[in-house]
């Protein structure tokens, strides 16, 4: 670099290498940053007082609002495990229903001398049947397995 444009270059630029050393081993300035993070229904309470001093009654707005959300989420629940009884209870019945026109089948093939048939109808009949409670219990037990390991990993808050 010529010396005409060292001269025209601000001065922290044009200074001498020795200069630049020394300058990294002073500490010209700091710099700190502040995250903070917060998981849950409501703000917590320091957060209400402010907000309750920007809008008188805002945090009691907000505690309502908490409270008719969770008031819902919870009916919604309530439907959804009634629903989903409800259908197994007649996934059930159909089953049962199902089962024992197949058996009453094989029942009338054993009777009208088709003993093979029947067999291997009132067999494939109560094979199935074994296997669909098998399986059932089997998709369950995993899937208590699978919560379980849900509900044991720890949360980004438990890390802080």
């Amino acid at each position: 670099m010529s010396e005409e444009s060292k001269e025209k270059l601000p001065q922290p630029i044009a200074e001498s290498e020795d200069d630049a050393k020394r300058r990294k081993d002073k500490i010209i300035g700091r710099v700190e940053q502040r995250v903070e993070a917060y998981y849950g229904l409501l703000p917590r309470p320091s957060d209400l007082r402010e907000y309750n001093e920007i809008v008188p009654g805002a945090a009691e707005r907000i505690l309502s609002m908490a409270e008719r959300q969770a008031a819902h989420r919870q009916n919604l629940e309530r439907v959804v495990v009634f629903g989903d009884s409800r259908r197994s209870f007649y996934g059930l019945w159909a089953g049962f229903i199902v089962a024992l026109c197949f058996l009453g089948g094989a029942v009338f093939l054993v009777f009208n001398g088709h003993e093979w048939a029947g067999t291997i109808v009132g067999g494939l009949d109560i094979v199935g049947l074994v296997s669909v409670f098998v399986i059932g219990s089997r998709s369950r037990k995993q899937e208590r397995i699978e919560k379980a390991e849900i509900m044991n990993q720890p949360t980004d808050l438990e890390d802080s």
